[in-house]
């Protein structure tokens, strides 16, 4: 019997185990702590710069929001990340578009994202595809 192994090189590659890890109740904390490390660093960037909007991210069950205060009366543009059984939908009012991030294993034993089922893509792909206009967009 082949001995299981964390090695994606192995022939025994325990996939179970890294799938598991790459789960998306996992990955959805990740991408939280990550939108915070993000949002911590637009700060720190604004305020060097001398531009007073804020980002807030808020953790309401199990939907992130991220939201840009521009101080103007109109409603704040925003980004929703909301984690259902079987994906992530990631939601923006600032560009009106939507889509699915689902995980996968790539040939590697690496977790990936694949955003509406196409594409292997990291986290920092998947935030900055959803969050560069809510950042840096007109209103930047």
């Amino acid at each position: 019997m082949t001995e299981m192994s964390d090695n994606p090189e192995h022939p025994g590659f325990n996939w179970v185990k890294a799938r598991y890890e790459s789960s998306l109740g996992l990955e959805f904390e990740r991408l939280r702590k990550d939108i915070e490390r993000c949002r911590d660093e637009w700060a720190t960037q604004q305020s060097q710069n001398g531009v007073g909007h804020k980002i807030v991210v808020n953790g309401i069950s199990e939907v992130i929001c991220v939201e840009r205060r521009t101080g103007s009366p109109r409603r704040p543009a925003s980004v929703r990340f909301v984690l259902y059984a079987d994906y992530i939908l990631v939601d923006s009012t600032n560009t009106g578009k939507q889509f699915k991030l689902t995980l996968t294993l790539n040939d590697e034993g690496d977790c990936r994202y694949r955003i509406d089922g196409d594409g292997e893509f990291l986290r920092w792909q998947v935030l900055h595809r959803a969050l560069e206009s809510l950042l840096f967009g007109p209103a930047g």
